[in-house]
């Protein structure tokens, strides 16, 4: 690999843990103002309404991360033993 693409992924590590630390405590607190304060809603449902939210901002992160992954290029890597494809390796493991 060269030395772009590692700090490439090493920033979007760096970014989405940041995210994944800071956007789940903002998302909880900003409803748990809005559901208490503008909606006047208390209780317990307030505190699950907002836990429940953060929770729904973490997968969405996570989702988005893995997406990003997915979405990367893959380099083709040769494993020095002839075989470019791994059912060909498989298939004549098979034959002997």
């Amino acid at each position: 690999m060269e030395p772009d693409f590692e700090s490439h992924v090493m920033w979007f590590l760096l970014g989405y843990s940041f995210l994944m630390f800071t956007l789940p405590f903002v998302g909880f607190f900003t409803m748990k103002y809005f559901l208490g304060q503008i909606l006047n809603i208390q209780g317990y449902k307030v505190i699950a309404i907002s836990v429940i939210f953060a929770v729904i901002i973490v997968q969405l992160i996570i989702y988005s991360y893995v997406k990003q992954a997915f979405n990367e290029p893959v380099d083709k890597v040769d494993d020095g033993g002839g075989h470019e494809d791994e059912k060909e390796f498989i298939d004549d493991k098979k034959d002997q």
